[in-house]
């Protein structure tokens, strides 16, 4: 049997980022082969990946990177908060928000996911990119972003079409990437919303309503109310507005923009919560 030596446990370590016995034991079964070890090392890590799989990512973080023509937003998840909080992870997470960023316009899990197989294996944790997303600013459009405390679990980008840059532009976008944090928006406004969407979950409130016994000429009427509530409830510009629940967030753009004297609409928004589930 070839003598596993220090150096070599090392540096096996250093390349896999595996424990002291596994390393001793891959370059054992090896007979002292680094590359070698390291392979048996990937094929594990691979075997305990797909058995992880299913583990729930209830904990992460929200990373973002933002510069004037270009935002990105990524939330890394994982299963608990001590991995959460590490820094491994906290770097991880930044590399690939980079990936993201340059990435461009409609990125996707795919771009991340060598560098989260190999974290994962790392902290022996299930890993996955949640929601991601990128915005670029044309022309006369700029762009605003909010990450909720150190503790980053909750961020939001949004990007504004206004007729002159500067204090006022960026107090709306400050505004209301804090609204779209804290409200947590699906679509910007009802025509975002799917036709298909909007059919089905129509017709279920008219269900709903028939198996409650309601009268034919109510149903219309109870169907419509629960639509618009819905509505109000995942749509940006019909949501109560956070910091004044009497108005939209479209009437407090509407008495924003007449009372600074500028031209501002929402012309998109990115979001992510890591306590709130993946699927839609």
């Amino acid at each position: 049997m070839a003598t596993i030596s220090a150096g070599a446990i090392r540096e096996l370590r250093e390349k896999s980022g595996a424990g002291v016995m596994e390393c001793k034991r891959a370059l054992a079964e090896s007979h002292g082969d680094i590359a070698g070890a390291a392979e048996l090392l990937r094929a594990r890590s691979a075997e305990v990946l797909a058995r992880r799989q299913d583990r729930e990512t209830r904990e992460g973080r929200v990373f973002m990177r933002l510069t004037g023509t270009r935002a990105a937003l990524l939330e890394l998840r994982c299963e608990t908060d001590f991995v959460a909080l590490n820094e491994r992870f906290i770097a991880l997470g930044d590399r690939c928000a980079d990936l993201i960023y340059s990435a461009g316009p409609d990125p996707v899990a795919d771009i991340v996911k060598p560098e989260i197989q190999e974290a994962a294996a790392r902290f022996g944790e299930n890993i996955v990119a949640g929601r991601l997303g990128v915005l670029d600013a044309g022309e006369s459009e700029v762009l605003a972003g909010y990450v909720h405390g150190d503790a980053a679990r909750l961020g939001a980008v949004v990007r504004l079409r206004v007729d002159r840059d500067g204090e006022d532009a960026a107090f709306a976008g400050r505004e209301l990437a804090l609204h779209t944090a804290a409200a947590g928006p699906r679509y910007l406004s009802e025509g975002a919303i799917p036709p298909s969407l909007r059919e089905s979950t129509v017709e279920q409130y008219r269900a709903d309503a028939r198996m409650l016994g309601k009268q034919p000429n109510l149903v219309e009427t109870i169907a419509a109310g629960r639509w618009r509530s819905a509505v109000e409830s995942v749509c940006l510009l019909s949501q109560r507005f956070f910091r004044d629940n009497s108005m939209s967030v479209a009437d407090w753009i509407e008495c924003f923009t007449a009372e600074r004297e500028i031209s501002v609409s929402v012309t998109g928004f990115l979001y992510a919560n890591v306590g709130e589930p993946l699927s839609p």
